[in-house]
């Protein structure tokens, strides 16, 4: 019997500073202009199956719970990634990696609106 050799190559883009930089590239894809929207749908599609509820793994199972999410967002971000043409994905990875893209700047205002958000809620309810 043949013995078959696992590829665990795939784990290495799970490294904290790999996901982030595919974050900034999801993101610049995902604004650019040139990408169309039914293939932003498919990112899109990726994010509501991580924010709605209903899981393969129910989150209330703590430390599983979110796996699934993850890999979901993994493969849907790859797949984004590769339905984008690839002369503009090789435009945004030099954005990337030059560290000009306004991904930053974008996450800050994100963060700044879910705090305020977060306190007009406590504030209503107290």
């Amino acid at each position: 019997m043949a013995k078959k050799n696992v590829n665990f190559s795939y784990l290495s883009s799970l490294e904290p500073k790999k996901i982030y930089e595919k974050l900034k590239l999801v993101w610049g894809l995902y604004k650019d202009e040139r990408i169309s929207k039914w293939q932003k749908m498919v990112l899109l599609v990726g994010v509501a199956y991580a924010v709605i509820p209903i899981d393969l793994i129910p989150d209330f199972i703590p430390g599983l719970g979110m796996v699934d999410d993850i890999i979901v967002l993994l493969l849907v971000s790859d797949w984004f990634i590769k339905l984008c043409p690839p002369d503009i994905v090789e435009e945004h990875r030099l954005i990337v990696q030059s560290g000009i893209g306004d991904f930053d700047e974008d996450f800050k205002t994100l963060v700044y609106m879910i705090k305020k958000e977060f306190k007009n809620f406590i504030g209503r309810r107290v």
